[in-house]
Parts: C-alpha cells; structure tokens; sequence
C-alpha cells in the first residue's frame, strides 16, 4: 500500500523506537532534528515547531513543552536536557502557524517517537559464549526495558538470540549458523527489576573469534564495527564492557593474552573517552574432547584473566566453574541464564553500590606451613565459608620445577573451613612450589563454594606458594 503524504512536523534523527540513550549521573540528552511541511504546498506564513516527552503509559509530561530551533529550508532541531533515567516514554511534536491563538492540542499534527528508554547501555564482546550458541530449551521471555540494537541497524525489545545476522550491516562477524540463547535478556531483567534502570544490548561477536580480531590496529575487523555499530545506535559512550572470550586463545603463553587483553581494554576506553570504562569478564567455562596437553593453556588463560582484573581499574572477573554445558564448549540455557543474573549482581554492586550482591570468592594468598607438609589457601568474599562436596575428583594441583617441566606433587588430603582451604601433601613442600585450582579444560562440575552465597570460587592457575 502507497504511503499517504507526510505534512507537519516530521521527525528524521535523533530517536528511534525502542531505543535506550546512555543516562550520565540520572539523566541523558536527547537531540532531534527534522523538517516541516504543509497539508496544503501553497500556504504561506512562519510556522513554529514544538516538541515533549510524556510518560507513555500515563501521557503525564516529563519535559516541558520546547520551542524547536526553526532553520532555513524548513528544518528544525530541538535538544531535549535532563531526560531522566525510565520509560517508555514517548516524544510527540506538532506544527503551529506562529502568532495563532489556539491549545497546543488543536495544532497541525506532527511524528512521534514510542519505547524510548533512558537507562545504561551495555556492548557485549567476545566469541561464542557471548554471542549465544546454546540450543536448550528454558523459559527466559523478553521484557520491555530489556532492548537490543539489532545487527540490521534497528532498536528493538530484546529476545533471542540477540546475535542474529538477519539483514545484517556486518557481515564481517556474522556467524555461519542459527544461534540460541545467551546470559544478557536475564541480565538485564534483573537490573530492571532491581533498580528501574533500563538496559540497552549490543552484541560484537562471533563463534570462534581469537581475541586479535578486535584490536584496534586491525584494519577492516571487528573493532572497526564496533565503532561503527555505536555510533548507528546513537550511543557515544556505553555503561560498560562484557567479555567472555578465550577459548580460541588457550595457548601456552598466557603473557600474550593478559598483554592483549590489557591492549583491548585500554583501547575501548581511549575510542569512548573513559579511563576508568567498567569491563567485565567470564572467566572461560570448560572444553571437552582435548587432552591433557591443553590443560596448561587453558589454566594460562584462566590466570591471565584474573591478572588483568588486578592491573587495571575497574575490570572484575566472574566465575562460570558451576555451569552445566549444552555440548562440547557452551553453556546450557539454565547456566546461561544462571550467568546473566551473576553478571548483574557485579553490575549492581560495582555501579551501583548495592553491597547486598556478592561475589566469588577469589585467592588472596599461598602460604606453606613451617613442616612444608601442607598449604594454606586463603579467600576474600566469603561470607559463611568455603563448602567442599565430595573426594571424587582432585580439583587442585601442587607442582614443582620451572613453569616447562613441572611434576606433580601428589595430595593426601584436602580440606575447606571458613575463609581457608588446607592441602596435604605425601612429601615435603619444596621451595618455589606453585598451586592451580579448578585449571583444566574439564574441572569437576561442583566446585568448592561459599555455603551463604553458593558462588563458586575462581579458579586460579600456577600461583607460587609463599
């Protein structure tokens, strides 16, 4: 069917539907431009254009009325200041002949822009975890105030999978198959349930992707669209980074990826003009079907992850050591909803100072007893204490020798109390002596955690002891 003819006050940039514009300290700026025209070509006269946000559920105003900058060859724009954090709100216009003595109600009609949100904007980065391969079947519905900015250049209600290449403006990272659930709508919903803030998605990723792939430095990848997605969504700077990357990565020198890691954080927060931009990490989950000969590497990855969290400001590292898989390397649905409202207790605690959501617990110290027969783990964010399950599987691991020719030092005992995990030895403790936790590709699926919280700890790799 043939549009009908535009006339009055026509909105061409500056708001979509269902879009979330980037709060800053409450409230955000949101900026429109357009054109008018008149029902009938001929008319003359100056004409003013006005412009307000209300509540669309209630139509109760949440700005005042503006006067739009009218500009030559009948464009306008208007800015609108202080827009705080909520919605849907809707942005109406109209057109009015200047000098008319008539209720705004009765003037010429103009566009209006539904869904629109104000709230915290999020970019999710990394490979296949993030993007969302998980098949599964569970119920994690979409939500309004819970959106997503489509790869095809378009905001909408978040739903899955959120990394869908329909239409796509970014063919370099679409993945070759149809793709499942991820941990970000259940994300979000908890943020939204928990402080009324909305959330904005935006996902750069792709099965597989090495972490290269997004360096600033090479030309035509994914960095390249990640700047370019942004700026299509209308979002100078986002809330925040999520990374859950690694796998392609797991390679013996764990110093290449804590130095690429550290390369790609500092560069997203010099292209958004943040120093301190908050990032969080996925510690990588689990892979079966490798040998034991990738178990280093994939304990290096572990390591670096949690070394990058203590070199920068403002990067935390989430624990996934509890997740159950949906094949060979990907969560399942339950993990990965499981995961987003992990996620969003570090979100609400980091930003938003909510020190009721707690964290996983994480090593602090190494330290040999003076009969060098036993070592004391110690852990922060423990809130009851550290809970052990079962002897089946050894989760932890005492070596000793230079970092290429380590030789296992066999357990007799381990035991978990409070803050303190306690191993045994069979031998006297050599000095030099090194412990990994939770390191290979396939740990055992009930990890020691926190009996308040029930978080998992973090899994550590090669930590000499003291």
């Amino acid at each position: 069917m043939e549009k009908a003819k535009d006339y009055g006050a026509i909105i061409e940039s500056g708001a979509e539907r269902n879009q979330v514009f980037q709060q800053e300290n409450g409230v955000a700026e949101i900026n429109l431009t357009g054109h008018w025209l008149l029902e009938e070509n001929d008319a003359d006269g100056d004409y003013q254009v006005f412009a307000q946000i209300k509540n669309e559920e209630t139509n109760y105003p949440i700005t005042e009325t503006l006067k739009a900058e009218m500009l030559p060859d009948r464009k306008w724009q208007v800015t609108f200041k202080n827009v705080p954090v909520g919605g849907p709100y809707k942005i109406e216009t109209c057109l009015q002949k200047k000098g008319a003595n008539l209720p705004l109600m009765w003037t010429q009609r103009g566009d209006t822009r539904y869904d629109i949100y104000v709230g915290d904007v999020y970019i999710i980065m990394g490979q296949s975890n993030a993007a969302g391969y998980t098949k599964d079947m569970a119920y994690d519905p979409k939500q309004p105030g819970v959106q997503m900015f489509r790869e095809c250049g378009e905001w909408a209600v978040a739903s899955h999978p959120l990394h869908d290449s329909t239409d796509t403006l970014f063919g370099i990272y679409r993945d070759g198959v149809n793709l499942g659930h991820s941990p970000f709508i259940s994300f979000g919903k908890k943020l939204l349930r928990k402080t009324g803030v909305p959330t904005g998605l935006i996902v750069v990723a792709r099965g597989g992707a090495p972490m290269d792939l997004f360096f600033h430095d090479r030309e035509h990848m994914y960095y390249e669209a990640l700047k370019q997605i942004t700026e299509l969504a209308g979002v100078k700077k986002p809330r925040g980074f999520i990374w859950h990357q690694g796998c392609t990565d797991a390679n013996e020198d764990r110093g290449w990826y804590r130095e690429g890691l550290t390369k790609l954080i500092n560069a997203t927060r010099e292209t958004f003009g943040d120093p301190e931009l908050p990032w969080f990490i996925f510690q990588i989950f689990r892979f079966f079907g490798w040998d034991s000969t990738h178990d280093r590497s994939w304990g290096a990855v572990k390591e670096a992850q949690l070394d990058v969290s203590h070199d920068l400001k403002n990067v935390y590292i989430i624990s996934t050591l509890d997740c159950m898989p949906s094949d060979h390397v990907h969560n399942n649905t339950y993990s990965q909803i499981m995961l987003g409202e992990r996620l969003a207790g570090y979100v609400l605690r980091y930003l938003h100072g909510d020190q009721k959501e707690y964290l996983c617990p994480e090593i602090v110290s190494i330290k040999r007893s003076e009969d060098r027969r036993s070592i004391e783990l110690k852990f922060n964010n423990v809130q009851e204490g550290l809970m052990k399950v079962h002897d089946l599987e050894e989760p932890f691991t005492v070596t000793e020798g230079d970092a290429y020719e380590q030789k296992e030092i066999e357990l007799e005992s381990w035991d978990a109390c409070g803050d303190t995990i306690t191993l045994r030895c069979k031998k006297e403790i050599p000095d030099g002596a090194r412990v990994s936790a939770y390191w290979r590709t396939h740990p055992t699926f009930k990890p020691v955690f926190d009996a308040g919280t029930r978080l998992p700890i973090l899994a550590f790799y090669n930590r000499e002891c003291e």
